[in-house]
């Protein structure tokens, strides 16, 4: 295709995918093998996954990526996928990070909470875990003020330069355009980092999906695979055999694009899509799943600069609102959806 932005003829229903009852799904899922000469954990930041303990977490010591700084982004046990998985966030700054509203609470459903633990590892040690508790969950909202699926966390205390724990901006330009074929970093559930790259794409109607928390902006990456028809956009993988796609409690994990040396937070993990939500037929032998999407974070900015502005004093009372004000938006909306966990 020789435009810069094509255009799916169908809206997408997409499936959420940040539910605890699920427990046989897989974590992200990958193209291509790990290069020649190297083991099946490769793409993993801490050998064998998140430890139940996390003093026992492994750094991984043939992980593809040792010059990324992944100090910033912590992890909440335990996972309701499972043992060596865990529930992933991404600093913002020194006390504010980001996930999805929907592993907090999604009908009910609450996977991460205030009074929760979030470890981090720090880029100076193999060995030492700092912690925090979650002091405040507020939802970020639209510019209209509607609800949206983007959760801004607060810490209980601070991290300090003795810590050791990056933060990861947001791209400044809210235009998807600015991203197109970019390679991105997707982080998963095992401590996986895998690759795609952002699709210049638009879906009828827009990129907007509600998965029953509220009108969300998303970005897409599609999931190229070697074989006939297995190309949902039509545009070219930027990252060759290892490109992967999202799967069962990556939800919330972050996206992170890499401007020179320094990641920034592009995205955090939202829903999937299969070929049939957007009106394609799936490919003989191929994998059912076209397109994974991630709430696009730069068009939150001002929003999430507003929340850090003027914090909410009580959570709770935030949540309750919160809440009642996405099943709203998503009754409005009348979007497809079709969550598979709670």
């Amino acid at each position: 295709m020789s435009r810069s932005t094509a255009r799916l003829g169908a809206a997408a229903a997409v499936v959420v995918f940040a539910w605890g009852g699920m427990t046989a799904a897989r974590a992200e899922v990958i193209l291509g093998p790990a290069p020649v000469g190297t083991i099946p954990s490769y793409y993993y930041r801490f050998s064998g996954g998140y430890a139940a303990d996390p003093n026992a977490t492994v750094n991984n010591p043939t992980f593809y990526q040792q010059s990324l700084d992944l100090s910033g982004v912590g992890w909440k046990l335990p996972s309701a996928f499972g043992p060596n998985l865990a529930w992933n966030v991404a600093m913002i700054d020194n006390v504010h990070f980001i996930g999805a509203w929907h592993v907090h609470n999604l009908g009910g459903n609450i996977n991460m909470d205030v009074g929760d633990t979030i470890n981090f590892r720090p880029s100076n040690s193999t060995t030492a875990i700092v912690q925090r508790t979650i002091a405040n969950l507020q939802q970020v909202p639209n510019p209209d003020n509607t609800p949206s699926d983007v959760m801004l966390g607060t810490l209980s205390a601070p991290l300090t330069a003795a810590d050791h724990i990056a933060a990861y901006p947001i791209p400044v330009s809210p235009v998807m355009a600015t991203y197109a074929q970019m390679p991105i970093f997707a982080y998963g559930r095992e401590s996986a980092l895998r690759r795609n790259n952002f699709s210049p794409i638009t879906f009828a109607g827009g990129n907007i999906a509600d998965i029953g928390t509220g009108p969300t902006t998303f970005f897409p990456y599609d999931y190229d695979q070697p074989l006939p028809g297995a190309n949902p956009d039509g545009f070219p993988s930027t990252v060759g055999p290892d490109e992967s796609h999202l799967e069962g409690g990556d939800s919330g994990g972050p996206t992170l694009i890499l401007s020179g040396t320094q990641l920034q937070l592009v995205g955090a993990h939202l829903a999937i899509a299969s070929y049939s939500d957007i009106g394609q037929s799936t490919p003989p032998g191929a994998d059912p799943t076209s397109f994974s999407f991630d709430s696009f974070l730069p068009f939150y900015s001002a929003q999430i600069a507003a929340l850090i502005a003027v914090p909410e004093p009580s959570s709770l009372a935030l949540a309750a609102v919160a809440v009642g004000g996405a099943a709203a938006g998503y009754w409005r909306r009348r979007r497809t959806a079709a969550p598979i966990a709670p």
